[in-house]
């Protein structure tokens, strides 16, 4: 999803999401952004998408099955005034590992938007929202899934990270001479155009 949202265009993973989960609040629409890089990042949902099933209480919780099949992740999003608390953990984790993240809702849905609009006008800062939500929640808890069975992540390619794969299978979308300029020069190696 960071590449689409970089270049401002809204995954059609996110419409759909966006369009099945019908969020009635700006909190509810940050829950849809996550539970799609959930669904980007390795996940299977555990049940039919029903996210906001229970809407008289500002809770919506999520449960994912990690592609190895053999652990569940729960994901809690509680709404806190102007912030989404995410809370995520995978199940039967015996040493309580708990992943978080704490998001401003003004700083990443447009208050002013209705939600009827869709979701290509109501968000903003998608890169930063699927930056922080990665780096907090969903890979930390992917990696944790595979340390409790056993596992590790990368030492095939279906064990890479889902947007990285799309990287390796499409070379075409790997860097521009920029940024691999700029990568070359802080790693302290020669850039030759």
């Amino acid at each position: 999803m960071a590449h689409s949202t970089k270049s401002g265009r809204v995954p059609d993973s996110l419409v759909l999401a966006y369009t099945q989960g019908a969020p009635r609040t700006a909190h509810e629409a940050l829950a849809v952004v996550l539970h799609v890089l959930m669904l980007e990042s390795g996940f299977t949902s555990s049940s039919a998408y029903s996210a906001f099933a229970a809407r008289d209480e500002p809770l919506v919780q999520m449960t994912y099955t990690t592609n190895t099949g053999s652990a569940n992740a729960v994901v809690k999003c509680v709404a806190m005034s102007t912030l989404l608390i995410v809370n995520a953990a995978i199940e039967g984790d015996e040493s309580y590992h708990i992943y978080q993240a704490q998001l401003p809702v003004q700083t990443y849905v447009k208050l002013h938007v209705p939600l009827s609009a869709g979701c290509s006008r109501v968000y903003q800062n998608m890169h930063a929202l699927s930056r922080v939500l990665k780096d907090h929640v969903v890979h930390p808890l992917r990696a944790r899934a595979h340390t409790l069975v056993g596992s590790t992540l990368t030492t095939t390619l279906d064990g890479l990270l889902p947007e990285i794969k799309v990287l390796v299978q499409n070379p075409s979308r790997l860097f521009t001479p920029v940024p691999f300029c700029s990568l070359s020069s802080a790693a302290g190696l020669t850039c030759v155009r």
